[in-house]
């Protein structure tokens, strides 16, 4: 290589290395000067007033507390069935033995006719050519009928009667005569009345 050229090279590396030295140097000096970084100055605090004070309100609600859900019951267990007691038959009762009707008191109901009639004592004759009869009613009327002997055609007259305790009391043609109702059974009754100090008996025989 020509001397010339070489030296060229030689101060052409050597420009080179001073440079790089140089920006090195440049760039360690501005790290080492500190950078401009503005004074902190702290804020200033707040005047709160008595106006301005926030209202603290005292938070009286209790905080609610979830309850558990109450665990079902169990269900009970079906009782078994009783069983049904039939009711005991009740005892027969026996049957009331049939009573048997009473003998009835005899009663002056009905149609009567006279077959005996007598008068202190005494019967009269020819009460076989002679008949009479009464009819009582319930509802208290006399019928008396009179036939044959001298008045051979019927003769019917209407009274009343009352009949109490064994005393009869019979009314005809407004003319009341009381006397005695005695029975002989139910078909067999015998009257008698005192009139004018006499004793009249008839006694009459159910038709």
């Amino acid at each position: 290589m020509p001397p010339i050229l070489a030296r060229r090279r030689a101060g052409g590396r050597w420009a080179g290395m001073v440079w790089l030295a140089l920006g090195c140097w440049l760039l360690a000096c501005a790290r080492s000067s500190p950078p401009d970084i503005p004074e902190f100055k702290p804020l200033p605090k707040p005047v709160v007033t008595e106006e301005a004070k926030p209202e603290v309100v005292a938070d009286t609600s209790k905080p609610v507390v979830e309850q558990p859900e109450p665990e079902p019951e169990p269900e009970p267990e079906p009782e078994p069935a009783k069983p049904v007691e039939k009711p005991a038959p009740e005892p027969t009762k026996p049957e009331p033995e049939p009573v048997e009707p009473g003998p009835q008191a005899p009663t002056i109901i009905g149609t009567w006719r006279v077959t005996e009639l007598a008068m202190n004592g005494q019967s009269m004759p020819g009460m076989d050519q002679f008949e009479m009869t009464f009819t009582f009613d319930e509802g208290g009327t006399l019928t008396m009928t009179r036939s044959g002997g001298p008045m051979p055609e019927a003769h019917t007259e209407t009274g009343s009667y009352s009949l109490n305790n064994g005393q009869i009391t019979m009314s005809i043609d407004d003319e009341a005569r009381t006397g005695t109702c005695t029975f002989e059974g139910n078909d067999s009754v015998t009257l008698e009345f005192e009139e004018e100090e006499q004793t009249v008996q008839m006694v009459l025989t159910r038709t």
